[in-house]
């Protein structure tokens, strides 16, 4: 494992202090999985499957594997390491597109998820964001009657269909995509759950916004 690719202690607070206790093969892992998840716009999961074979690693027990928030800290680095220049503003880009669109949207219970929520997103990143409500094939029919451009695909993130829809990003003068997740109002309930440091893996569209006010 090269550990030049992490400081030897947090520089910035970014890493918590159990980062350095993990497991090398866990790292490294990370490490890599990063790379992917940056560069190729990959899922955890998918990029943490790539990072093992990539490694040339036929079996990986459990409890070696990086877990999302671990994933997360890796990413991070990578960012502030490889895109310190243009993260900021590109992420600002890609939430201020998602909450126009958001903004429109006539449901009540609407949440963004995935790297623009969490603050990852790069200029390669998408957007994902959910709806959720008690009929959501009545929900996409509302979508469709109001005249959305979208269509239904699959991302290759899950086997549920989306929705996908171009993304005007004005900043960069260019489109993004958005993936619209419809999903049944009684899974928001599990869906809202924390990480293992207290923060939502989704957020509505006012935490957003709150998210691109000046500290």
């Amino acid at each position: 494992m090269n550990d030049d690719f992490f400081p030897s202690a947090p520089d910035d607070g970014d890493f918590p202090p159990a980062w350095f206790d993990l497991d090398p093969l866990t790292r490294e892992i990370a490490q890599a999985a990063a790379a992917a998840i940056v560069d190729e716009d990959l899922d955890y999961a998918a990029a943490r499957r790539r990072a093992v074979q990539d490694l040339g690693l036929e079996r990986v027990r459990a409890h070696l594997l990086p877990s999302p928030e671990t994933l997360e800290d890796a990413v991070r680095a990578h960012l502030r390491l490889f895109h310190a220049d243009t993260w900021p503003q590109e992420l600002r880009a890609l939430r201020e597109a998602a909450l126009t669109f958001l903004k429109r949207l006539p449901f009540d219970a609407v949440y963004v998820r995935g790297a623009v929520w969490r603050g990852t997103a790069t200029r390669l990143s998408c957007v994902h964001a959910e709806i959720y409500s008690d009929d959501p094939k009545l929900a996409e029919m509302q979508l469709l009657d109001q005249g959305w451009p979208l269509e239904q695909v699959g991302d290759g993130r899950s086997h549920d269909p989306v929705l996908h829809l171009p993304l005007p990003v004005p900043a960069w003068r260019e489109m993004s995509s958005l993936y619209l997740y419809l999903l049944p109002r009684e899974a928001l309930h599990g869906a809202l759950k924390a990480d293992t440091r207290g923060r939502r893996w989704r957020g509505t569209p006012q935490e957003l916004a709150d998210l691109l006010e000046p500290e």
